[in-house]
């Protein structure tokens, strides 16, 4: 059971590091006040809930 829980860890923190990286690159490109969460999350493919 602990492997499943690490696995897990695992992808939250890849699909956390990718929604930085998505974030900074919208920021970069849009500038700050022009990018919303909904748009982050958008070009991340998940929910922006």
């Amino acid at each position: 059971m602990g492997t499943a829980r690490q696995a897990q860890q695992e992808r939250s923190e890849q699909t956390r590091a990718e929604i930085l990286g998505i974030a900074l690159e919208q920021f970069s490109t849009h500038g700050f006040d022009a990018v919303s969460l909904r748009d982050i999350a958008e070009v991340a493919g998940v929910n922006h809930a």
